[in-house]
């Protein structure tokens, strides 16, 4: 059971993650025909943001397995961010067979380029012993060199091992200010434990009102985490003024997405 919960967990993360690792491949002017062209031709490059596009739906239908048709080709070719992509696919087994062996082998390619994704790849790979030993120390490194190059997901990873104190001696306030830098680039999930560090007093002076101010921007990024803890401080009337209709409102949200917590504290009320 505890091995399905890891497994379910980092689909959900790399999920996430998939929205917000993507860089433009070129100014807004080239087009999809000057995309295809260049992609045909075997530019590596092209193969990716061509990929991108399928992926996302954007400009053509969405298609998975067009797109990782092209983040193959792309990643054969020795592309960075093809080679993470490849990786990604073999996680969520999407037109493939899941298997996380193969998506360390991608992820420690993408790697080794110095691409931050790969970094942050086989780093959630190694704190979770998924495809690789579990280990600690190995993820604090790679989240690190992540973080270095201002990635948000690295920054947000390397936080969570300073607020829990794995491979790492806790400490709030370095991760409260890996939290905020994760959280300036829009990332859910930061927003969310920064809302909990206000909330808690962790690192920082307790404050209700920035507490709502984060898990709300959280909830509205989709953040299933935020949208539960946004939903019971307008339940109890913390940070916020009381408001059941809101507080309904984001709860639902919440457990429409599968959030046990909050599915069981709906029950609750309904039960009264």
């Amino acid at each position: 059971m505890k091995k399905k919960i890891i497994t379910l967990l980092l689909l959900f993360l790399f999920l996430t993650a998939c929205f917000v690792i993507f860089n433009v491949y070129a100014s807004n002017s080239i087009n999809l025909k000057t995309l295809k062209s260049r992609a045909s031709l075997g530019d590596a490059k092209a193969e990716f943001a061509l990929g991108k596009l399928y992926f996302h739906g954007r400009g053509v239908p969405k298609d998975y397995s067009k797109a990782l048709f092209w983040f193959k080709k792309s990643a054969l070719q020795g592309n960075a961010k093809g080679e993470y992509m490849l990786g990604f696919y073999y996680i969520y087994g999407l037109g493939i067979q899941r298997n996380f062996s193969k998506a360390l082998h991608w992820f420690n390619k993408s790697a080794a380029q110095g691409n931050s994704y790969g970094e942050y790849g086989v780093g959630v790979l190694s704190y979770y012993g998924q495809g690789v030993p579990q280990s600690y120390s190995k993820a604090l490194y790679l989240f690190k060199k992540s973080a270095l190059q201002g990635n948000p997901l690295g920054e947000f990873f390397l936080g969570l091992m300073y607020y829990d104190g794995k491979g790492v001696h806790r400490n709030y306030s370095k991760a409260l200010y890996l939290f905020k830098k994760s959280a300036s680039q829009g990332y859910a999930k930061a927003e969310g434990m920064l809302g909990d560090l206000y909330y808690k007093g962790r690192g920082v002076k307790q404050s209700y009102s920035k507490a709502a101010y984060w898990l709300k921007k959280s909830a509205v990024h989709g953040n299933a985490g935020g949208e539960n803890d946004i939903g019971m401080l307008y339940y109890y009337g913390r940070g916020v003024s009381k408001d059941y209709t809101k507080a309904l409102y984001w709860l639902k949200k919440s457990s429409a997405q599968g959030n046990f917590k909050t599915k069981q504290f709906l029950k609750k009320i309904d039960d009264r």
